[in-house]
């Protein structure tokens, strides 16, 4: 059963419609630059599944009207509201269908365990200190320290009022999650105690 009333009689269609749900099923979620694409990734290869990311789906849109990432999603409610679209109900919709459509998959997305809460086997929610997140997001983007932690930052907390407003829910909330992971220290450390943790629960 999902977490997220809105999505149940879609949910209740899709059993009817399919029967029964495909084997295999892992989420990751977590907030903006805690590093849920390096490690779905990771999980992906090493138990060979097909990996399926939320953030590809808001990267591309945000591609296609000239926009960063951060700036898309700060405008998304008025761009949606000017085209006509919700783009988080058309990926949520996406999300929950996957998981009866596809077998062996890693579906990565910041409500994918909230979605399938119940229906995924395995629900990892990953967590990381700010300023680490703010590091890393600096690097990599070739930000100032100062520029990453207010972006991130003001991304997340809007994220967190409008899953709020619109569904009710706090993603955030560890209630919803099998597995919850501290990404601060060292990849390595955080793939092998996942790997551990997920085998674990695979079985």
């Amino acid at each position: 059963m999902t977490a997220i009333k809105a999505f149940e009689e879609l949910e209740a269609e899709l059993k009817e419609r399919f029967k029964k749900l495909k084997p295999r099923l892992v989420t990751v979620s977590g907030q903006a630059g805690v590093g849920t694409t390096t490690l779905a990734k990771a999980l992906a290869d090493r138990f060979g599944l097909t990996h399926r990311n939320a953030g590809i789906f808001f990267r591309e849109e945000a591609s296609k009207r000239g926009l960063s990432i951060y700036e898309f999603m700060a405008k998304l409610d008025e761009i949606g509201n000017r085209e006509g679209r919700d783009f988080d109900l058309e990926w949520d919709k996406h999300t929950l269908e996957l998981a009866f459509r596809e077998a062996n998959l890693l579906v990565e997305g910041r409500l994918a365990g909230l979605l399938l809460k119940d229906i995924a086997k395995v629900r990892i929610l990953v967590e990381c200190d700010a300023r680490v997140v703010a590091e890393r997001v600096a690097k990599r983007e070739g930000k100032s320290f100062d520029e990453a932690y207010r972006d991130v930052t003001r991304l997340n907390i809007e994220n967190r009022v409008r899953y709020e407003q619109k569904y009710g829910i706090d993603p955030t909330n560890h209630s919803h999650y099998s597995i919850v992971l501290d990404n601060s220290g060292p990849l390595e450390q955080s793939l092998k105690k996942l790997f551990e943790l997920v085998e674990k629960q695979l079985e």
